[in-house]
């Protein structure tokens, strides 16, 4: 089984956060409109990853774009918009839980 962070498609294409059904957009390095690692569009139920980046730092900014949208979901509308406080939060979580997109496993 694939984890969600392989370097090209995951298995996951939907996530649930708090009862919301968000998206989950994987693009290409060379596309125009999202030229960024990850973004979180939370009108639209969407996270955006591009590909080609190295799984661990997929992984981090996958886990990133889904603080982002915990925070909208949660009403922290100020949080949402801060990034140092995102990263630093991403980082947390990826480092006490290592296998949190894997499902659990090693």
């Amino acid at each position: 089984m694939k984890t969600l962070c392989e370097k090209n498609r995951t298995t996951m294409n939907k996530i649930n956060i708090l009862g919301i059904e968000y998206t989950v957009k994987h693009v290409d390095v060379g596309d125009t409109e999202y030229p960024f690692a990850g973004r979180c569009i939370p009108d639209d139920q969407l996270i955006v990853i591009r590909t080609g980046m190295q799984p661990d730092y997929t992984e981090q900014v996958l886990i990133h774009e889904i603080i982002h949208a915990l925070l909208w979901q949660l009403g922290e509308k100020e949080r949402f918009n801060d990034e140092e406080f995102t990263d630093r939060l991403a980082m947390g979580l990826r480092l006490t839980f290592p296998n949190l997109l894997k499902g659990g496993r090693k």
